[in-house]
């Protein structure tokens, strides 16, 4: 019996050398857990900034987003003033190819007027030889009768006259021509 009593002492005593090591394993886990409370602290911190960061990123993203809608409706706003210049220039472009088909008329108009004075030039031309050939006739007739002297002068004096009121005349017309066109050549260039 004692025996046992020995071998029961001897159990317990290593159950309490057991104990003793779980107790120095408790404090021990207890040391660690203190460490890792303190650790999740930090943690706790962390995530704390983290999450006052990320709401100012929210915050950051949002007014972007705010402004990325300004910008779509500035663009868009960019996009229908082109479209309207784009119809101005083509309204332009008709306009000026109107013009230029007044311009080709007014070219063949001035071409007409061109050959018209030319033919002028040419019956003045004519004109003034005709007034050297009277001209020559009259010093011959000179020589002659008076009478038919005063006769020729009158002759020569309305010829003359009908002459000059058909330069005149012709004169007129084409001066009346050339301010048309340039009116309509100054109407056009104010358009």
């Amino acid at each position: 019996m004692e025996n046992m009593l020995n071998q029961i002492l001897g159990e317990i005593k290593g159950m309490k050398t057991d104990i003793s090591d779980m107790k120095t394993d408790i404090s021990g886990m207890k040391t660690d857990i203190s460490g890792m409370k303190t650790e999740i602290s930090g943690m706790k911190t962390d995530i704390s900034g983290m999450k006052t960061e990320i709401s100012g990123m929210k915050t950051d993203i949002s007014d972007m987003q705010k402004d990325i809608g300004g910008m779509k409706t500035e663009i868009s706003g960019i996009k229908t003033d082109i479209s309207g210049m784009q119809s101005d220039i083509s309204g332009m472009k008709t306009e000026m190819g109107g013009m230029q088909v007044k311009i080709d008329g007014l070219t063949t108009e001035i071409g007409g007027m061109k050959t018209e004075i030319n033919g002028i030039k040419t019956e003045i031309q004519d004109m003034k030889t005709d007034i050297s050939d009277l001209k020559q006739g009259q010093q011959r007739l000179e020589k002659g009768q008076d009478k038919m002297q005063k006769n020729i002068i009158e002759s020569i004096g309305g010829f003359t006259d009908r002459i000059m009121n058909h330069v005149d005349d012709k004169t007129g017309a084409l001066n009346r021509r050339v301010y048309k066109v340039e009116s309509d050549i100054e109407r056009l260039s104010r358009q």
